[in-house]
């Protein structure tokens, strides 16, 4: 096989028959083919680790792209059992959307996830999260039956699903009061000093003769 390239030498193995004899060099460790050997498998790795963050660079921008900043989008790695449910440890829920009496696009969430089960276990994934692509297989938009079919084909063919879902980002509602509700109007009558307190009193038009704790608490009422 000498002289041959990658895919001259896989077709010979191929069509070699039911019984090979093969001759082999194995090179001493030290030595400069070793060596050589080794820092090329190092940068096959590495090229491989390159390639696998851009593919999911690349999947998670395009989704991106396509939704907009309303929903995140998150891809994980699920290494799948043997159980029942597919071997990815969720059940689905199925939707639609409804636009004058038609049913247009199918959405599919995760209902739940199996304890212990390599959803449960990423723990990433979350209820509520709508499936995008399974792999390179497009979910979004299709059938029930094409989902089911596409993650069990994926879990049962795959040593790895890499499953890729959005999640709409929730946005807190901050409450800014008026400024006549805010806090630090009445708070100062109650830490002051007594000069504080007794310009209350006057602008209040309060006696004299009522101590000063009872007209704190009538002058904190006028401001609630």
């Amino acid at each position: 096989m000498e002289g041959l390239n990658h895919s001259e030498s896989i077709r010979t193995l191929v069509n070699s028959g039911s019984r090979v004899k093969i001759k082999l060099i194995r090179f001493l460790p030290g030595s400069p083919q070793a060596e050589c050997l080794t820092m090329l498998q190092r940068q096959e790795a590495i090229t491989q680790v390159i390639d696998v963050q851009s593919t999911l660079r690349d999947v998670v921008a395009d989704w991106k792209q396509r939704l907009g900043c309303e929903f995140e989008v998150i891809s994980v790695d699920l290494i799948p059992d043997k159980c029942e449910d597919g071997g990815l440890g969720i059940s689905l829920e199925g939707t639609v959307d409804i636009l004058n009496g038609a049913q247009l696009c199918p959405h599919h969430y995760i209902d739940s996830l199996r304890p212990g089960g390599p959803a449960a276990f990423s723990n990433v994934l979350r209820s509520g999260d709508e499936l995008l692509q399974a792999n390179d297989v497009v979910l979004y938009g299709e059938s029930h039956v094409t989902v089911t079919q596409a993650l069990i084909k994926a879990a049962t063919t795959s040593q790895r699903v890499r499953l890729t879902v959005a999640r709409k980002i929730q946005t807190v509602n901050v409450f800014m009061p008026r400024p006549e509700e805010s806090l630090p109007i009445a708070y100062p009558l109650l830490a002051t000093t007594d000069d504080r307190l007794v310009k209350a009193k006057s602008e209040s038009c309060i006696t004299k003769t009522l101590d000063s704790t009872r007209a704190v608490l009538e002058q904190v009422y006028k401001f609630l």
